[in-house]
C-alpha cells in the first residue's frame, strides 16, 4: 500500500535548496482524486514552511497533462498509468489500489463470487468499452468476456463514487478513497477477488530539458520523498 511519510520537519529540513530562500511559483499537474487527498495536504506543508513559494495546480487526466507538458505549462505532473509522449519523462513514485466496490445492501446475500455471480450485477464505469472494470476482472478472475449491464459512465472518481453510494451500482474506486468512505460510516462493500488488489501505478512526469527553478526542483524532491512504495 502507499505509506505517506508525515515526518515532515525532518523531510522539510533536507530540502532547504542549501541553506537559500525558496520563492517563486511552482505549477503541478496533478490526478484528481490522487493530489486532492494525498498530494496537496503535503503541498500544503511544504507551504506553511516556505511561505514566498506558491502552487498553480492542474487537476485532471494524464491525457491533458501530456499536452500541458509539452506546452511548457507545468514544471512536472504526477499521472497514473497513461502512455505519455516520448519527449516526456517518466519516474514511478507510487502507486493506488483500485477497488471493486458496491453499496452493501446490493450486494447479493449469496453464491460464489465467480462469472455468473458478476454479471448479475449492475455497474457504473469511467467511458465507454469498460476498460476499467476489464482490467479488474481480467486480474482478479482472469476474464474479459463478462456480460456486464452498464447503468452510467462519467469521467470523475467523485461520480463513481456517487453513484455506488446510491446505489445505482458497482464501481472502481481508488484504495484510499474507499477508505475515507469507510471512515465516513458509509455501508461499502469491497470485493476481495483473488485477494491481491489490482494496482495503477503513480508516476512524476517532466521534461528533461526543461530548466526548473530552485522551487521546483526542491518541492519535486520533497514529494519523491515523501510518495513512496513501501
Amino acid at each position: 500500500c502507499v505509506q505517506i511519510l508525515f515526518n515532515l520537519e525532518q523531510a522539510l529540513t533536507s530540502v532547504k535548496g542549501g541553506g537559500k530562500k525558496l520563492f517563486g511559483n511552482v505549477s503541478i499537474g496533478l490526478p484528481i482524486e490522487f493530489g486532492n487527498n494525498l498530494v496537496i495536504p503535503l503541498l500544503s506543508h511544504f507551504g506553511l514552511k516556505h511561505p514566498d513559494v506558491t502552487f498553480s495546480l492542474q487537476l485532471g487526466f494524464a491525457s491533458s497533462m501530456n499536452n500541458l507538458l509539452l506546452k511548457g505549462e507545468l514544471d512536472f505532473a504526477i499521472v497514473d498509468e497513461y502512455k505519455l509522449d516520448s519527449r516526456i519523462y517518466v519516474e514511478k513514485l507510487s502507486y493506488e489500489t483500485l477497488e471493486l466496490s458496491i453499496r452493501r445492501d446490493k450486494l447479493p446475500s449469496r453464491g460464489p463470487q465467480n462469472k455468473k455471480f458478476f454479471e448479475l450485477l449492475d455497474y457504473v464505469e469511467y467511458e465507454k468499452g469498460q476498460p476499467i472494470l476489464k482490467m479488474w476482472f481480467a486480474h482478479h478472475l482472469k476474464q474479459t468476456s463478462l456480460d456486464l449491464k452498464v447503468r452510467a459512465t462519467v469521467m470523475d472518481v467523485q461520480g463513481i463514487a456517487k453513484f455506488v453510494l446510491s446505489g445505482l451500482g458497482a464501481g472502481i474506486i481508488p484504495g484510499h478513497l474507499f477508505e475515507k468512505l469507510v471512515k465516513e460510516n458509509y455501508d461499502i462493500y469491497r470485493f476481495p477477488g483473488c485477494g491481491k488488489s489490482l494496482r495503477n501505478s503513480i508516476s512524476v512526469a517532466y521534461l528533461k530539458e526543461r530548466t526548473h527553478s530552485l522551487a521546483a526542483s526542491t518541492v519535486l524532491d520533497f514529494l519523491k520523498k515523501e510518495l513512496i512504495i513501501v
